[in-house]
């Protein structure tokens, strides 16, 4: 019998023990499983609906979550997709990677039939058409095309902007918390680049990897940086182009707001789109820029 009441002894600390264990890792484990649940669920990928020609392949396997994958495999500098919906008078220009690997575009005006055309250039300004397409476009989720990485907000799990961005969210709970502590961090830490806009070209891509290191930028990179990190946040993000009140051509976000609060100064309210201008904030905050004081945003495209 005493060895009966020992066993049961035992038994009984090693329970307690076991439940004191669990008592103690249970916060460390619901935050393991947050920060695994935040790390950019919107990363596009390729899959079995491929329409090819000679020198391109375009992947429409997931236009219901808003985008499509293209590559273009032969060897000139410089490939242009054009994508144009039915009813739009919109034509969307995109400067097409030459190095055979898929990027995704979006496709940002909802459901409907889609024109997309792919274009390679021979000489000088000559291009030659490498494939025409229609795609039908029917989403699951109208926020899917401002959520997703594309060719204009490129990110990945592993991003270095990723990873910025749930540093920077993590103690938030809401939406405008999210939005207000991303925000802040790009208008006080990244400096207009005067040398980049004197000297960009025409199809310039925006690297939020570079941006982040150099903190630096134009108006395309803060817009693309804030973007990046939000939408892997779970935030739509739209990229706007168009003309801002100085009647300048420009880059400037809009962001979802889907529950109620402030993102900066601002009271912000629930099931309403915010316009957000980084680069105006963050010369503002430095003291490189006078406020407004005449015209509006023109919005011109949407990405």
């Amino acid at each position: 019998m005493p060895q009966v009441h020992t066993i049961i002894k035992v038994f009984f600390r090693l329970a307690l023990l076991f439940l004191l264990l669990i008592f103690l890792l249970h916060p460390l484990m619901v935050r393991a499983e947050e920060d695994i649940g935040t790390a950019a669920p919107y990363i596009p990928k390729t899959g079995t609906n491929i329409l090819k020609s000679a020198s391109t392949s375009v992947d429409i396997s997931h236009t219901d979550q808003g985008y499509m994958m293209c590559r273009y495999t032969r060897t000139s500098d410089k490939v242009i997709v054009q994508v144009k919906k039915d009813g739009s008078e919109r034509t969307y220009k995109h400067y097409l990677k030459t190095d055979g690997t898929y990027e995704a575009i979006s496709f940002t005006e909802g459901d409907g039939l889609y024109h997309v055309s792919i274009w390679e250039r021979v000489t000088g300004k000559q291009y030659s058409k490498a494939l025409s397409i229609q795609v039908k476009v029917s989403l699951t989720d109208p926020y899917l095309p401002f959520l997703y990485a594309s060719a204009r907000v490129n990110f990945t799990g592993e991003s270095a902007c990723v990873q910025k961005g749930m540093e920077l969210t993590r103690g938030a709970v809401t939406t405008p918390e999210k939005i207000d502590a991303v925000y802040r961090f790009i208008t006080e830490h990244i400096r207009f680049d005067k040398e980049l806009a004197a000297n960009v070209s025409a199809g310039y891509k925006s690297d939020s990897y570079r941006t982040l290191s150099e903190e630096k930028g134009i108006c395309l990179d803060y817009a693309s940086l804030a973007a990046a990190m939000l939408r892997s946040q779970g935030v739509p993000v739209k990229v706007v182009f168009g003309t801002n009140p100085y009647g300048e051509y420009h880059a400037w976000i809009c962001v979802y707001i889907d529950e109620a609060g402030t993102v900066g100064t601002r009271t912000v309210k629930a099931g309403t789109w915010l316009r957000l201008d980084p680069t105006f904030d963050a010369t503002t905050t430095q003291g490189q820029t006078k406020p407004w004081t005449k015209g509006e945003y023109i919005p011109e495209f949407i990405h």
